[in-house]
């Protein structure tokens, strides 16, 4: 299992800086940990939401049968899966 943050102490949110998060989606990685679910009013529009990615939640290498997907990927803020 490979977990990886899209941003740390702020630093993204406030450069308003999607690189890093972009990277932690294409890693391939099965967690994308992250203090910005939603927007912080206080710092700006920064989020990591599967929105902003949906193929992170349904690769290419996931068959059917593994893939998870949600009509509104905006309204997930934690997400928990098992491997089987």
């Amino acid at each position: 299992m490979v977990i990886t943050r899209a941003d740390e102490d702020t630093l993204e949110a406030r450069r308003h800086s999607t690189a890093r998060r972009d990277a932690a989606f294409a890693s391939g990685a099965q967690i994308v940990q992250t203090d910005f679910a939603k927007p912080d009013p206080a710092i700006g529009s920064y989020r990591v939401s599967l929105a902003d990615n949906p193929g992170a939640m349904c690769g290419k290498e996931l068959s059917s049968e593994r893939c998870v997907r949600f009509a509104d990927p905006d309204a997930v803020t934690h997400v928990a899966a098992a491997m089987p």
